[in-house]
């Protein structure tokens, strides 16, 4: 069975990640995460097969950070030897460029967020200047060009919807024929519905996370206002700061719709606050044309709240046969409205559709359904099952 090295920049920003690559160190010999930060701590007791290293990243230094990442996953090659060396932030760049030092082992990355694809569908509209003088924006550049080189190093690549593959091979086109998708995970032990339904008479619209054009946010301003020509008594409840580049633009858009008593936001929460939001919502509205899969739709779905989603590959994935989700184009304010009229029509409807998204969710994205996902995956590139195409090139 195959021993696996892992890196994650802290633990409580990863911590469902955490819990499945917990549950994967069960189904393998042994699984070495190594951390950047232990910001929070972690039972692993109960899985015998899984280790902590802490790196000890230092604020805004990341050249030495990814130094010592890739020093410290090298001195576990060397002292215990592992199968798999398994990269996500480009923190182990400089040891995948020592790849052909290690001829037995499979070194793979993860791309959560594709930079390549936001810099030439997503951004293209801003002139370089103002996204590298951005402070939200100016590492995109270089984030870009270290994705394409570890795209390029990796011998498999991993990402989490089928239709994201296109989107890494039209900047880097060498990786289709090594790609492989691994859907995002959630823990549903944690992410629960209400033990009771809470009700109110004003429509609780519920947005978490980034606050920008490509996250939908003006769409959702424009929802608003069609909402309250309807008829509609609604608020919409943000959790999440805008960027640089989009905080005018929303604060003129939120005064010119006259919508200040209508949108409320609130800044970073810890999870467990975030949990009773959830569950204090009538509807969660995403749309994004930005993300790989978002996590916040799985733990929407998770506390059994109705979810109205753009057709992105990263949240069809989780509703392939629209069963569960109401899915929109992105953009699309007239559907988005229908779907929230629909619910003030029909709430016993939706309820039984956020309950079978719960129930897909504890079948198919708990942690413990993925991990065996990845340790299924492991498997296989370690007894060459799954074999590279990559020409195995570090120049």
């Amino acid at each position: 069975m195959p021993r696996v090295i892992f890196f994650l920049p802290t633990i409580s920003g990863y911590m469902d990640r955490v819990n499945l690559l917990m549950e994967a160190s069960d189904q393998i010999e042994h699984m070495t995460l190594i951390v950047g930060s232990l910001d929070r701590p972690v039972d692993c007791s109960n899985h015998q097969n899984f280790e902590m290293i802490e790196i000890g990243f230092k604020r805004r230094m990341r050249p030495l950070n990814m130094w010592k990442s890739s020093r410290i996953a090298q001195n576990i090659l060397r002292e215990q030897d592992a199968d798999v060396v398994h990269d996500t932030m480009g923190m182990l760049y400089p040891l995948f460029r020592k790849k052909n030092d290690y001829p037995q082992v499979r070194f793979v990355t993860s791309f959560f967020i594709l930079f390549g694809w936001r810099l030439s569908h997503v951004w293209n509209k801003y002139n370089t200047f103002r996204l590298l003088t951005a402070s939200s924006t100016a590492m995109m550049y270089p984030n870009r060009w270290l994705e394409r080189r570890m795209a390029q190093l990796a011998d498999h690549v991993v990402l989490q919807a089928p239709g994201l593959i296109d989107h890494l091979a039209s900047d880097v086109p060498s990786t289709r024929n090594k790609t492989h998708v691994i859907t995002n995970n959630v823990n549903a032990e944690f992410w629960t519905p209400s033990p009771q339904q809470v009700s109110n008479g004003q429509l609780n619209l519920l947005f978490v996370g980034g606050v920008d054009h490509s996250k939908g946010f003006f769409v959702l301003l424009d929802t608003m206002a069609e909402l309250r020509n309807r008829g509609v008594d609604a608020v919409l409840n943000v959790v999440g700061k805008p960027n640089s580049i989009a905080a005018k633009q929303i604060q003129e858009s939120i005064q010119r719709l006259s919508l200040e008593d209508t949108v409320r936001f609130q800044g970073r929460v810890h999870r467990e606050e975030l949990r009773e939001i959830y569950r204090s919502a009538d509807i969660f509205v995403y749309q994004t044309v930005n993300d790989g899969s978002p996590r916040v739709v799985l733990e929407a779905l998770a506390c059994e709240l109705p979810v109205i989603g753009s057709t992105h590959p990263g949240i069809e994935v989780l509703d392939s046969e629209k069963r569960f989700i109401a899915f929109s184009d992105f953009g699309d304010v007239k559907i988005i409205v229908e779907h929230v009229i629909d619910f003030l029509r029909n709430r016993e409807g939706w309820r039984q559709r956020a309950i079978l998204g719960r129930k897909t969710i504890e079948t198919e994205f708990t942690s413990r359904a993925v991990a065996q996902q990845y340790a299924d995956f492991y498997t296989a590139i370690v007894s060459n099952k799954i074999r590279s195409n990559n020409s195995g090139r570090t120049d």
